[in-house]
């Protein structure tokens, strides 16, 4: 049987109906219009694939719909309309296409399914699904509501900022240090890109992400901020531990550093760059077309079911970067700040100038120390536990990771500002 409109015409006083394991491809408005006194009515085993809105409206008595195994991809809202059910099987069907109000206004007992999705438009106790919800899901959006109006805040924070201090290193500071100012606020700007990736997403999708998890996932644009995130946090540490080298440099060799040459900062800037980005960039294609890893907020740093090494060795290698640059910049900045002191004392002036330095040093390390380790330490530690609360990977994305990011150029701009007040002698 292909039609089960035909049984129509002998069918008014009929309360129940079996045409499992038939060719049924499609349940037409039209389709049960003699049939009121239906109570069950068992499809299972068809090909059944389309039902037209109001299908089942003639239907008055508490219905039983068994539609296991079939090749259903959607449910129109109003297939439902005006019909008490009793229980609805939906067990081995597709269902890539559902919303969140995909049974409103309806009358339901029980509902069966093969996927946790359905189950979130209705209560836990109404529902049962074959495969159970893995932990690290839920029915909620992409971000709630706190994390979407604190990722809209930050990411405008760090893009004002960023404009504002590179325009006033633009301006005010030249030559080769200012061309690495310049590339720091560049990968600021990355850090507030991804931000500004997620939080659209999220007012996107709304209530319905639950649906759109994995279209979502295979998006370009959860490609491009995956490559954007691992861009940040590889090249910032590294962009950093270069700065405080070249102030150390000059300081050390104030007349013959080749850190005083742009086109030697410039070179090693634009290696540094390209090694990034070439690593980046295959990681973000790994991840992309041969990973299983559900990582919803498109980090590197993500992987709940532990489905893949690639995310262990990414997140433990970007942990060993940080603390490298970590070490790295602290003695560069003593061992800098030393040779100032020293180097005043000889000429007569007071050492409150490199009180100004130690200041400036200690902050811009302090931030860039809480934000990397805050954020390794997060990531590395949710790789080795069984389950963890999804929303410290929101959190820590939207806030902890950006934190330098926003403390930086506030930084930058207010050296900036002092040294062009300085009389000039």
């Amino acid at each position: 049987m292909t039609d089960i409109s035909c049984i129509n015409f002998v069918a008014t006083t009929l309360k129940s109906l079996d045409v499992s394991h038939n060719s049924i491809k499609n349940l037409a408005k039209s389709s049960f219009t003699n049939m009121h006194l239906f109570s069950f009515l068992n499809l299972k085993c068809n090909n059944i694939n389309l039902i037209e809105g109001r299908a089942f409206t003639y239907i008055s008595t508490p219905l039983l719909v068994n539609l296991e195994n079939n090749k259903l991809d959607i449910l129109e809202h109003n297939i439902f309309y005006n019909v008490t059910l009793a229980v609805l099987n939906l067990i081995n069907n597709p269902l890539t296409q559902l919303d969140m109000d995909i049974l409103a206004g309806i009358t339901i007992d029980r509902i069966l399914a093969s996927t946790f999705e359905i189950c979130c438009t209705m209560s836990d106790s109404k529902c049962s699904s074959t495969i159970p919800k893995p932990w690290y899901l839920s029915c909620f959006r992409l971000l709630k509501k706190g994390e979407r109006i604190t990722y809209i805040c930050v990411s405008l924070c760090v893009f004002v900022l960023d404009i504002y201090s590179g325009y006033l290193i633009l301006t005010k500071r030249k030559g080769p240090y200012g061309n690495i100012l310049v590339s720091f606020h560049l990968t600021h700007f990355l850090a507030a890109s991804y931000i500004a990736l997620m939080w659209p997403a999220d007012l996107h999708y709304s209530d319905n992400f639950v649906f759109r998890m994995s279209d979502w996932i295979s998006t370009a644009t959860c490609a491009i901020a995956f490559l954007v995130m691992t861009i940040f946090t590889a090249l910032l540490p590294i962009l950093m531990s270069f700065l405080s080298l070249s102030i150390h440099s000059v300081t050390m060799h104030p007349l013959d550093s080749q850190f005083k040459s742009t086109h030697h900062v410039k070179k090693w800037i634009s290696y540094i760059v390209l090694l990034i980005l070439f690593v980046s960039l295959s990681t973000t294609l790994i991840w992309r077309f041969v990973s299983e890893i559900k990582s919803f907020l498109c980090t590197p740093f993500e992987d709940p079911a532990k489905l893949f090494w690639h995310t262990k060795f990414i997140t433990i290698s970007i942990l060993f970067v940080q603390l490298s640059s970590i070490v790295f910049i602290i003695v560069c900045h003593c061992m800098t700040v030393k040779e100032m002191k020293v180097s005043g004392e000889k000429v007569g002036r007071k050492a409150n100038i490199s009180k100004g330095k130690t200041v400036k040093f200690s902050c811009i390390t302090g931030s860039n120390t809480v934000s990397w380790l805050s954020s390794s330490n997060i990531f590395t530690t949710c790789l080795f536990l069984e389950t963890y609360p999804v929303e410290m990977i929101s959190w820590t994305a939207g806030v902890v990771i950006p934190l330098s990011s926003l403390i930086n150029p506030i930084l930058f701009a207010i050296s900036s500002r002092q040294r062009d007040k300085k009389p000039v002698a």
